[in-house]
């Protein structure tokens, strides 16, 4: 188990636990890294892709919700990488017509996904 944290907390309604550890051979060190490289680097990744969106810049789209689905993945956050991933189809087939609400629901989404990463390096920190 990864030190301060239970299989019940909030992290692991979100994240994939056992296939995540899985692909990063049980390193929970490596996971750690990974959630302080997503918290550093999600803000600027929606607002990259906020911006795109507001330009109507399909290949931008595509671009950075490709970039955010990567991260997602890694971490094992499914349903951010799969948010992330309909945004990225969109601007690849250059159909932004919904691409607002897709957004809003990505941001809901990632919301959820940044409050329980908050709260799991915040419990590594105290631990």
């Amino acid at each position: 188990m990864i030190e301060g944290s239970s299989t019940d907390a909030p992290i692991w309604k979100l994240i994939d636990r056992h296939a995540t550890l899985a692909r990063l051979a049980q390193d929970e060190s490596l996971f750690g890294e990974l959630v302080v490289f997503f918290l550093d680097d999600h803000g600027e990744i929606i607002a990259s892709l906020t911006d795109a969106i507001s330009r109507a810049d399909a290949s931008a789209v595509e671009r950075t919700a490709h970039s955010l689905k990567g991260m997602a993945a890694n971490l094992g956050a499914v349903a951010v990488a799969q948010a992330a991933g309909e945004l990225e189809a969109m601007g690849r087939n250059r159909d932004l017509s919904e691409g607002v609400l897709k957004e809003q629901a990505l941001q809901a989404e990632l919301n959820r996904l940044v409050s329980a990463l908050q709260d799991y390096r915040a419990s590594r920190e105290s631990a």
